[in-house]
């Protein structure tokens, strides 16, 4: 077998092997785009966004858009298992079983405030902080804890 190059074959046998190429790229995209995403969220940073936690009435209003009877939404670039509750229903739900919400932020369990104690616990702390928050001594700062109260609750 004898092969012979007439200035030709080559360049037309390689423009050949790109278009095959750049439609088989071109086919692979399409049929992507058209497939599921394989995760649908909401992207942490979206939640963290100035803009989206000042105008939350219409950020509420598209996530019941786009997650229609869906209570509980992955929080896509965050830690594993990490949701974003959006129903009150739901809210309530996992809030009031503590193998799925708990309000200590710490893993070892470190005691945080009374509400997360045991009674045991919850006694004996309250018995030394009891003094603390006694009427007589919340009305001498009333004031400051009214101006805290606003300046932690003002707007973005």
């Amino acid at each position: 077998m004898t092969i012979t190059f007439d200035g030709f074959t080559i360049p037309i046998v390689f423009l050949t092997l790109v278009a095959a190429y750049l439609l088989k790229l071109l086919l692979s995209a399409k049929a992507a785009s058209d497939s599921p995403k394989p995760s649908k969220g909401v992207r942490l940073e979206t939640l963290l966004d100035p803009e989206v936690r000042k105008n939350h009435v219409e950020f509420n209003k598209k996530l019941h858009k786009e997650f229609p009877g869906q209570p509980v939404i992955p929080v896509l670039g965050s830690e594993p298992n990490f949701y974003l509750v959006h129903t009150m229903e739901a809210a309530m739900e996992v809030t009031a079983k503590s193998e799925y919400f708990s309000s200590n932020p710490w893993v070892d369990g470190r005691l945080v405030a009374l509400n997360t104690m045991t009674k045991t616990d919850h006694d004996r702390v309250l018995k030394t902080v009891k003094r603390f928050y006694a009427a007589s001594k919340v009305k001498g700062i009333y004031t400051e804890i009214i101006d805290r109260a606003f300046a932690a609750n003002r707007p973005l």
